[in-house]
């Protein structure tokens, strides 16, 4: 039914002499149905959506979905079934570090090796992440080492934020290093 919709409203805005028209979707919500192929679903509606605006050069979709909501190998399916990937820049990458902004939750995510040659890059960051806005979210979940310098850092953040503001939440993953 999705399709047809989408069929239906992308030829209408064309005979209404719109030049182009543009998509988002959102299919996470697939990934969450218990009970079913989720994969196998989420790459059906993907494959009929594509074929339902690589026909016209004037119709674009972009298709999201969150990140943490599938584990690595079905990512890479997802990622597979498009030819063009988006994401955000990172606020900086320098081939060991990135650093990511995030929207939902506000934050950072957090990858590759964080030492001393890269603390001020980080706290940087952090402090223009936290501005006014409240919590920040970390997602360190692609964090390999983090050395002693770095988390004193991250302590010494959040005893400078205001006394009632939760100072961050993190997403984090064990890993066999120490």
């Amino acid at each position: 039914m999705l399709l047809d919709t989408l069929g239906r409203e992308v030829d209408a805005a064309f005979g209404e002499g719109f030049r182009e028209v543009r998509l988002t979707t959102d299919f996470t919500w697939l990934l969450n149905e218990p009970g079913r192929s989720r994969l196998t679903e989420m790459l059906g509606c993907e494959h009929g959506l594509g074929e339902a605006v690589s026909p016209s050069t004037m119709a674009k979709a972009i298709c999201q979905v969150d990140r943490n909501a599938c584990p690595r190998d079905e990512l890479v399916a997802l990622r597979n079934a498009h030819e063009v990937l988006v994401e955000v820049d990172p606020e900086f990458d320098d081939g060991i570090l990135r650093i990511i902004r995030t929207f939902d939750p506000a934050g950072l995510r957090v990858e590759g090796e964080l030492d001393a040659a890269r603390h001020a890059v980080f706290a940087e960051e952090l402090t223009k992440a936290s501005g006014d806005r409240g919590p920040v979210h970390l997602d360190l979940s692609r964090l390999g080492f983090i050395d002693l310098g770095g988390l004193n850092l991250l302590a010494h953040h959040a005893t400078e934020l205001p006394r009632r503001t939760p100072w961050c939440s993190t997403t984090c993953r064990p890993t066999s290093r120490s």
